[in-house]
């Protein structure tokens, strides 16, 4: 910490450690990791140290919020997408005489939801990794009400036979999943990262090509799928060689926002299939022949 002191005061900054400032979010592994939390628990997870003649302490935290992101202990996405999410949801009052006005177009109130809402629950989704099954589905359908909205297509028991399911009031208005938007984010960083190269961040995402997990992961998926919709014209046979081609010229910024807007990318494909109940055998008897058979229903 005397190190993290003296960067900053050469700048003129002091650090604080009061209450959501200075924290830490302990991540521990290997075979004394239950011990240092054990340890660290029973000193009501925090530490004192001294700095100058002056004492601090250090809190240890489940999860610290840093420029509108949520970091975890668990380093999973649940809490910064079901944070996004319920921002997402209580933001669509505050432009629902927008959005609800009969008067303005359905592209104005789109563009509405796009810079209130979006612009601000998805502003960092491009950082994003591999997400919960139950978190993605309160992102979802906190974007989906708010299309609903937009779009009057509002659950309502007496028109229930007018009601689209969520893929086709996707389809039928020619909207942008939210995983769309997540995918198009992704590698619109990867473009700016390889861009502008800084060299401490550039030299970690390349150690990190081959790894099959996190965010290169997901980031790999994205492509693969851009790849398969023919919006990739380049030969994506790994990363080194797609950030070759971005030095070249090649715009995937403008490719993938592109490719966020088309049908293939905006295919909702369910995450679990229905369960079927198994066939039962009805014995039955043809009224012509008099013969016996089995019927599966």
């Amino acid at each position: 910490m005397s190190l993290a002191f003296l960067t900053f005061s050469v700048f003129g900054l002091a650090l604080s450690f009061e209450s959501n400032k200075s924290e830490a979010v302990p991540i521990g592994s290997g075979p004394n990791s239950k011990a240092s939390r054990r340890s660290l628990s029973e000193q009501d997870n925090s530490c004192s140290f001294y700095v100058g003649g002056s004492s601090f302490v250090l809190r240890f935290v489940e999860s610290y919020k840093h420029l509108g992101c949520n970091f975890t202990v668990s380093n999973d996405m649940k809490l910064e997408v079901v944070c996004k999410s319920g921002y997402i949801r209580s933001s669509v009052n505050s432009i629902r005489r927008v959005i609800c006005n009969p008067h303005v177009s359905l592209k104005k109130k789109l563009t509405c939801i796009q810079a209130h809402l979006l612009a601000g629950g998805l502003n960092i989704s491009g950082t994003w990794s591999h997400i919960p099954s139950n978190a993605y589905a309160k992102l979802f359908h906190s974007i989906l009400h708010a299309y609903r909205v937009a779009t009057k297509n509002v659950y309502n028991p007496a028109m229930v036979q007018r009601i689209f399911s969520d893929a086709e009031l996707i389809e039928e208005f020619g909207l942008i999943a939210p995983m769309s938007m997540i995918r198009a984010n992704r590698m619109s960083l990867f473009y700016r990262i390889v861009r502008k190269a800084p060299p401490l961040l550039i030299d970690l995402m390349r150690s990190m090509y081959d790894v099959k997990y996190g965010w290169i992961d997901c980031l790999k998926t994205d492509l693969a799928r851009l790849s398969l919709s023919g919006y990739l014209p380049v030969d994506f046979g790994s990363l080194p060689a797609l950030e070759s081609n971005i030095l070249a010229g090649f715009p995937l910024a403008k490719i993938a926002k592109q490719f966020s807007a088309c049908s293939f990318a905006n295919i909702i494909v369910p995450r679990t299939l229905p369960q079927f109940a198994e066939p039962v055998q009805i014995p039955s008897l043809c009224p012509d022949c008099g013969l016996q058979f089995v019927s599966l229903q």
